[in-house]
């Protein structure tokens, strides 16, 4: 005996479409083909509504089956983070842990196993329709509205450093790329006003966060290599044998890096710079 329950609501399959069709053409009443079918007859209804074509007005079921896929994508694309858990996932880490939205997308599915969004959807909802939230604040930059970028480049026009005997990063070790060695550092400048000349100079290591800052005079590239020296010199000082805390260093292509060789020599480490 069939099942007299009825699911009150769920997406109709292209099977059900069919049937759908062939039960309306052989003069059943919508509240037996909703009994066939084991639906809801609002659903029947809406059905037969919604995804008639726009040409004849008939219900084809193949054409109605491709006009609900594409409301659905709209209506995904439409309202990103719809998804309750995911939501509270993205405020909590962009609020709490200020966590980037890639870093955010790449842990979800660690922590959350079978849910996924990519870093643009939560780009897109910052500055979209979660902006009454605010949750900009909680970006790196702070930026109220997103920047454009005028294009993606290639290979051939990407910009050449202007740092002398540059190293590319594409050179650098792939424990360090992918953080699974301790000593692989980054350096940059944190600067504040632009009014001032000092700033600090920031060295973090890529796998355990441990940071380190120093004042500089200036943004030069003898202050910049005086301090960084010194910075690295006092991490040294703590190695253990065979156990180096300083394996590699990584530096942008400003131009406070110029002398980058000088502080590759001193501390008898590769600084790489991007190229």
């Amino acid at each position: 005996m069939k099942s007299t329950k009825i699911r009150f609501y769920g997406h109709l399959n292209l099977t059900e479409r069919v049937e759908i069709y062939s039960l309306k053409g052989k003069g059943n009443k919508l509240q037996e083909i909703a009994n066939i079918l084991n639906r809801n007859i609002g659903t029947i209804s809406r059905e037969l509504k919604r995804n008639k074509s726009r040409c004849d007005m008939k219900y084809a079921p193949i054409k109605a089956h491709e006009n609900a896929v594409k409301r659905l994508i709209k209506q995904r694309t439409k309202a990103p983070l719809k998804n309750h858990e995911i939501y509270l996932y993205v405020r909590e880490k962009l609020r709490n842990n200020h966590w980037s939205p890639e870093e955010i997308a790449g842990r979800l599915p660690i922590d959350h196993p079978g849910q996924s969004i990519t870093h643009e959807t939560i780009y897109r909802y910052i500055f979209g329709k979660g902006r009454k939230h605010k949750l900009w604040r909680y970006l790196v930059r702070h930026h109220k509205r997103r920047r454009v970028k005028s294009g993606r480049r290639t290979q051939k026009d990407k910009p050449q450093s202007k740092i002398p005997n540059a190293v590319s990063i594409d050179l650098r070790l792939k424990r360090a790329n992918d953080r699974s060695q301790i000593g692989h550092l980054e350096t940059d400048l944190m600067e504040g006003k632009r009014s001032q000349k000092t700033c600090l100079s920031i060295l973090v290591d890529r796998k355990a966060r441990h940071t380190n800052l120093k004042k500089v005079k200036n943004k030069t590239a003898q202050e910049k290599q005086k301090v960084l020296t010194f910075q690295v010199k006092q991490l040294q000082s703590v190695e253990k044998v065979n156990k180096p805390i300083v394996r590699s260093i990584t530096g942008d292509n400003g131009p406070e890096n110029t002398n980058h060789q000088e502080i590759s020599q001193d501390l008898q480490n590769k600084v790489v710079t991007l190229a």
